[in-house]
């Protein structure tokens, strides 16, 4: 028996060992020599104590090449995984639950749309911004060429394919797609306006008669479309959710003149909020050529950093939030439903695709997707087809021949004045960005970049496509946008907040929650000047403002109802007023407030929206609108439970969430609440996408680690109200601050880590870091300093 034992240990380690090793053989060396056949001349790749590749080269086909090989070296399983999300072949890999990514993807028509765009357009794109895409792809399909598969892909069965332009330029609508709020927010405001009428004034307000946008008799119709599509979005999210695919979803930035600091120099910030991923969104690199220089954030299979510095300027962003998406119900002509619709009268063919989705484990599927003129009808991914003879489209700014949005980031990149930066801006039409800018000579600045067009009708229901009054009007010119430039009171902030006013214009959008708002308002206006450490103060702000609207309230209804609490709920409240309203990990009052928030929303809205209604407005900033309105209006009907017989008031259901959100900590963290401290509920994991496969978990996942901050704090570290955790989905993908009176210490951070290899040393490094609100330190000024590792890349024979 020991024998047996001791066989068994053997080959357990033997084991251990052998995947141990198959691992580590995966990680790219980083000394050394290579040779490349598609180099013109030699190159180095001098890699800091966090991996990230400063790379020197003598031109800039050279510098493209080199960073592409260089990304792939890292992220080959994340560039291929990304790859077939967007073109819609994610089913190939992972089987069935792929269908709806595919089916979403490709109705929208990501690659299909981009690859007619560059068809369209491709005379328009300067020769010298193709040769920098051109030579990034060619430093990428180098590297697949050779052969070297990283473990996750071969575990995944994931084999390499070459990466295309459309594939680049896919990956820019895909950013643009998760920014657009409208499709999850509009089919079910019109759900809920057409079954509660004028019930939603309380949380919309304004009501719409919609007799303008769709027929009678065709309004539930509407309804039910709203409700399956909704349902189906929800689906689509969760099976993006388990691949660890990121969307986009708010952020923070601002910038400081040197009026407003001790050096007298301008301050740049920035941190843009996505859903956590592994391996990171964002890949670091520092580019250099003869009179050319950037460290930049780059995107999956996008050459062109989307957020950048250097030694002249820096720039960085946020969701504009601006509503560049509309939905349509059209009208099938009698008689000819299949194959034609109605406009203004006439009749119309719709445009018609065969595609065939390729799935894992079972034979093809056929898929056909009609387009009209406003654009792809989305029915095919109803769960259920009965409504097909009801088609609702989408209209989306992303593929009109205006968005030249690779001239716009090529010149944010290669800018040598304010004036050239501003100029840049206007060519980028979607995704909507808010782009804050600041240089060596003390300019700072804001730029809104998004397609605005003229729209006197509410843009967040779906609209009758066939009347034809619901058209857009004229795109408001690029000079009307909003835009601040060198302001007296010396700084600009943005927040996904609605910060301008006076536009000669309508400007719908789907502005998120005042909080941070409030807040950065607050710390700007409290001090007169600022220097590094201020800013590193604010980034890093964990104070709850949303508390300052709820809790008085709260405070006085349990003051009112002290005598029937239980002893427990006593010491709760006592807790909850001492509380300094800060999300720090050892809080024990951001777990009650963040709980009996989380069980107001639910108790406010459940009854009516219905479970799927509800998980998926509350996956959005709507929610924190909605409550807000809801809670500032004591006789608002929403208050009351219409799935009892009596009605309830907001005293009676305020109350409740608190005696709710007491249980559910007593249930989660035991009975002391000197154990509710805010990091046992508020923790982190950075999911990989085969995190969800145990124990697979074990090895690619990294986390889960308590974490300060909360939703909607200026340290944004977001959980969804749609859930019953407080586990973080979203926050800073990056933290970045640039002052240009110390280039020679700009902080950085990354949620993760540089590679996307397990047993890379750079694999989880950051971590820690970023969960403590540390920074890493680079020298602008020497970019060749503190580095002790060197490959060399030069040209094959």
């Amino acid at each position: 028996m020991k024998k047996g034992l001791y066989i068994f240990l053997i080959f357990l380690l033997f084991f251990v060992f052998s995947v141990y090793f198959w691992f580590k053989s995966k990680v790219p060396r980083y000394s050394g020599e290579i040779q490349l056949s598609n180099l013109q001349g030699s190159v180095e790749i001098h890699y800091d104590s966090f991996g990230v590749p400063r790379i020197f080269a003598n031109n800039k086909k050279d510098l493209f090449y080199t960073f592409g090989y260089a990304q792939a070296r890292e992220r080959l399983f994340q560039l291929q995984l990304m790859k077939r999300v967007i073109e819609g072949r994610i089913s190939e890999v992972v089987g069935e639950k792929g269908l709806t990514i595919d089916k979403y993807f490709r109705s929208i028509g990501l690659f299909r749309n981009s690859k007619r765009y560059f068809e369209r357009n491709q005379n328009k794109f300067s020769k010298e911004h193709l040769e920098l895409v051109y030579s990034y792809l060619s430093g990428v399909n180098d590297f697949i060429a050779e052969g070297e598969i990283p473990i996750d892909m071969q575990i995944m069965g994931l084999k390499p394919e070459q990466i295309q332009i459309e594939d680049t330029l896919a990956f820019v609508a895909f950013m643009g797609l998760g920014f657009g709020e409208a499709v999850h927010s509009d089919p079910i405001i019109t759900s809920l306006e057409l079954e509660y009428g004028d019930m939603v004034k309380d949380i919309l307000g304004e009501v719409t008669n919609y007799t303008l946008l769709a027929q009678k008799n065709e309004q539930q119709n509407l309804k039910k479309f709203s409700e399956l599509f909704s349902e189906s979005l929800l689906t689509l999210d969760e099976n993006l959710d388990a691949l660890n695919i990121p969307f986009f979803q708010g952020s923070n930035s601002w910038v400081i003149s040197g009026k407003k600091t001790r050096s007298g120099k301008p301050i740049l910030s920035n941190d843009p909020h996505i859903g956590f991923s592994n391996p990171s969104i964002w890949f670091e690199a520092y580019l250099e050529s003869p009179e050319f220089q950037i460290y930049g954030y780059f995107l999956p299979l996008i050459p062109i950093p989307v957020i950048g510095a250097n030694v002249h300027h820096a720039w960085g962003l946020t969701m504009f939030e601006n509503d560049d998406m509309d939905f349509y119900k059209e009208t099938p002509v009698k008689g000819k439903e299949e194959t034609h619709y109605v406009f203004q009268g006439k009749e119309y063919l719709y445009e018609i695709m065969e595609e065939e989705i390729q799935v894992k484990g079972r034979s093809p599927i056929k898929f056909q997707i009609k387009s009209t003129m406003h654009g792809p009808i989305l029915n095919g991914l109803l769960k259920s087809t009965e409504d097909l003879s009801f088609p609702v489209t989408l209209r989306w700014t992303m593929f009109e021949d205006s968005n030249e949005y690779l001239k716009a980031f090529v010149g944010f990149m290669e800018s040598k004045s304010l004036k050239e930066f501003e100029e840049a801006s206007y060519y980028l039409k979607t995704p909507g960005l808010n782009i804050v800018y600041a240089d060596k000579d003390g300019n700072i600045a804001y730029f809104a970049c998004g397609a605005i067009y003229e729209k006197n009708f509410p843009t967040d229901r779906i609209l009758d496509g066939a009347s034809g009054r619901f058209e857009w009007g004229r795109e408001i010119s690029v000079t009307q946008r909003p835009r601040v430039i060198n302001p007296p009171k010396g700084y600009i902030f943005t927040a996904n907040h609605k910060h301008f006013g006076n536009l000669p214009y309508r400007l719908d959008g789907y502005w998120q929650a005042d909080d941070r708002t409030e807040r950065l308002t607050k710390l700007f206006k409290s001090q007169t000047v600022f220097d590094k450490s201020d800013v590193l103060r604010i980034i890093l702000d964990d104070y709850f403002s949303s508390a300052d609207f709820y809790l008085p309230v709260l405070f006085e209804i349990l003051e009112k109802n002290h005598k029937v609490l239980l002893p427990i709920e006593k010491r709760a409240f006592d807790l909850l007023q001492g509380w300094d309203r800060k999300g720090n990990k050892e809080s024990i009052g951001a777990s009650l407030f963040s709980e009996f928030r989380l069980q107001l929303g639910r108790k406010i809205f459940l009854d009516e929206f219905g479970i799927k209604r509800y998980e998926s407005i509350s996956r959005t900033s709507r929610i924190h609108h909605f409550m807000k309105k809801v809670f500032s209006n004591p006789q608002s009907k929403w208050w009351d439970n219409i799935q009892t017989s009596k009605k309830e008031t907001r005293e009676e259901i305020i109350l409740d969430s608190f005696r709710s959100a007491v249980a559910v900590l007593m249930g989660k963290l035991g009975t002391d609440p000197i154990h509710w401290k805010w990091e046992r509920l508020h923790t982190l994991t950075l999911k990989h996408a085969l995190g969800e496969v145990p124990p697979l978990h074990l090895i690619f996942n990294s986390g889960p680690r308590g974490v300060g901050g909360g939703t909607e704090t200026i340290n944004n570290l977001l959980s969804k109200l749609s859930e019953k955790n407080h586990f973080i989905t979203a926050g800073p993908s990056m933290r970045m601050i640039v002052d240009y009176s110390d280039l020679e210490h700009v902080k950085l951070i990354n949620p993760l880590g540089q590679s996307g290899h397990r047993m890379s040393p750079h694999f989880q490094d950051q971590a820690n870091m970023f969960i403590n609100g540390e920074f890493r330190y680079i020298n602008f000024l020497n970019m060749k300093e503190s580095v002790n590792r060197i490959l060399v890349l030069k040209p094959k024979n």
